[in-house]
């Protein structure tokens, strides 16, 4: 289970939603708990608007969650992009493409 931490900053004049975080856990299905984890380890999450994936990190550092829109659209229909690289080791969130204006929200393309 991934929880997201997302926080409504003012832009100039328009509200925007922002990531600032995440938990991850760990079902355990014997006791039925969950358990949070803090280390993907060689692994990680790829979370979209609407899927999310875990891979083996082969061409990435591993113990990170690359993330892009949490799928909240302002009222004024413009959107504004929350894309970027949650390092789970030390609990920093870097920006990415934050400058860009998209017609529709990215998607993650995996080969």
């Amino acid at each position: 289970m991934l929880v997201r931490h997302i926080v409504s900053r003012k832009r100039t004049l328009r509200p925007n939603t922002e990531t600032i975080g995440f938990d991850v856990y760990k079902l355990n299905k014997n006791a039925k708990v969950w358990s949070k984890i803090y280390n993907l380890e060689n692994y990680v999450l790829i979370v979209g608007l609407s899927s999310s994936i875990q891979i083996l990190a082969s061409n990435c550092k591993g113990n990170k969650i690359y993330f892009n829109d949490n799928g909240l659209n302002p009222s004024n229909g413009v959107w504004h992009h929350d894309i970027g690289i949650f390092n789970l080791e030390d609990g920093s969130c870097k920006r990415a493409l934050s400058a860009l204006n998209f017609f529709c929200s990215p998607i993650w393309i995996l080969p």
